[in-house]
């Protein structure tokens, strides 16, 4: 491998002194091996690996990573099952990553600078018995799923903890609709009261104190008392 003089500048040009190897395409050098920095530098060139190439990562035989497009998807293929992990970023010099669906103003991201998870027009979907767990608890504190027939809020321990919507300072009203938009259960924040529209109250096996155990349905007069009627 003979050495390029300045004014040829194409094929392989070998640089001695620096134990450099450059490559150059009409006086243009798209790419150079340097020892020295223990790198191959890229300029204006693309690399494109065929269906069924492998980009390999590692020392193990075939390397601890595999990478390749099979032709219809992207796989990374460890030589150990359950074997690493693919990180953006390392916890100090980090990047956001943003997943497309479809179209530019639909996507899922990774929000580095706010620290959160943002999805944007996207809808998150679980299958039955699929669950969202919160805490730092073993299995989560506590597990929200849909069996298929109910949507179930576990504590990991009975009777620990509470729902609260709102907190005292910041809240919100609850309304539950029942059959029809004009039948109703309302906690009114602004009000302070729970408004019952068009709904009775049925209490079967009712226990009142110093009464005992009584059945029948509550309902509100006109002179707007709670009266019970077996």
């Amino acid at each position: 491998m003979g050495r390029n003089t300045t004014a040829m500048k194409r094929g392989w040009n070998y640089d001695k002194p620096n134990a450099r190897m450059d490559c150059y395409v009409d006086g243009t050098k798209f790419f150079h091996l340097d020892p020295t920095n223990t790198e191959v530098f890229f300029d204006a060139i693309d690399i494109q690996l065929g269906d069924d190439d492998y980009l390999r990562f590692g020392d193990a035989t075939n390397g601890d990573v595999q990478v390749c497009w099979n032709g219809s998807l992207l796989q990374f293929l460890p030589a150990t099952d359950d074997t690493g992990y693919i990180a953006i970023g390392n916890g100090t010099k980090d990047m956001d990553l943003r997943v497309y669906l479809g179209t530019a103003a639909k996507y899922v991201l990774f929000d580095v600078g706010n620290v959160y998870l943002s999805l944007e027009d996207v809808d998150l979907r679980l299958g039955d018995n699929d669950e969202v767990k919160f805490g730092d608890g073993s299995g989560g504190d506590v597990r929200v799923a849909w069996n298929g027939s109910s949507l179930n809020f576990l504590p990991l321990t009975d009777d620990t903890g509470y729902i609260a919507i709102g907190n005292g300072s910041k809240d919100l009203d609850l309304k539950v609709y029942l059959g029809t938009s004009a039948k109703y259960v309302l906690f009114d924040v602004g009000n302070s009261y729970l408004n019952l529209t068009q709904v009775q109250i049925y209490a079967p096996n009712l226990v009142t104190t110093g009464v005992g155990t009584t059945a029948g349905t509550l309902y509100v007069n006109a002179n707007g008392y709670v009266i019970q009627s077996d």
